[in-house]
């Protein structure tokens, strides 16, 4: 951990790839740490990008930010920040045997998704499981489709597919203290 960046940008989905192309172009000395986990590894096609008129898989999408962000002096760390601490006024990300420091930190790590207890649910995601309506909700036109959740957002979601379809099951995982006001 010898030099000091300007910035350390953890997470390399598409929020942390677009942040690491602006800081490059700034000419900020920058690091993307990434593990190279979460929804944009998984093999869907996002049909919703300008530019892609026949979508481009999420994959392709992480392949061709690194090479944009690279031509801007972006470096990259392929691993997992285990531990984020402040030194003075600058930040220190430990991930593992190897430590990044740096003047100032972007956080784009996505979300964290809850699968139902389905066998190989992972393997639907982009074919016949979605979470997005605006991303996805037209693949589901004329189509039987289930929805599952246990929330506000997941009844409005179900609402709102009834553009696409008339055919909608909602299904709640059973709730082990309804005492709760939040669900």
């Amino acid at each position: 951990m010898a030099e000091i960046h300007d910035c350390l940008i953890i997470g390399g989905g598409p929020a942390g790839l677009s942040a690491a192309i602006y800081m490059g172009r700034f000419l900020r000395k920058t690091v993307v740490i990434d593990d190279e986990e979460g929804r944009s590894t998984y093999s869907q096609v996002n049909e919703n990008y300008l530019g892609f008129p026949d979508g481009v898989s999420a994959r392709d999408l992480r392949t061709l930010g690194r090479d944009q962000a690279r031509k801007f002096g972006i470096e990259f760390a392929d691993c997992e920040v285990k531990r984020l601490e402040r030194k003075g006024d600058d930040f220190i990300a430990h991930c593992g045997n190897l430590s990044y420091e740096a003047r100032t930190v972007i956080l784009c790590t996505g979300v964290t998704d809850h699968w139902p207890d389905i066998p190989f649910v992972e393997e639907h995601v982009g074919k016949t499981l979605f979470w997005c309506i605006t991303c996805d909700g037209f693949r589901t036109a004329g189509k039987r489709v289930v929805i599952f959740g246990k929330d506000d957002e997941a009844a409005t979601t179900a609402c709102q597919f009834n553009v696409y379809t008339k055919s909608i099951t909602f299904i709640a995982p059973r709730i082990a203290d309804c005492s709760d006001p939040r669900i």
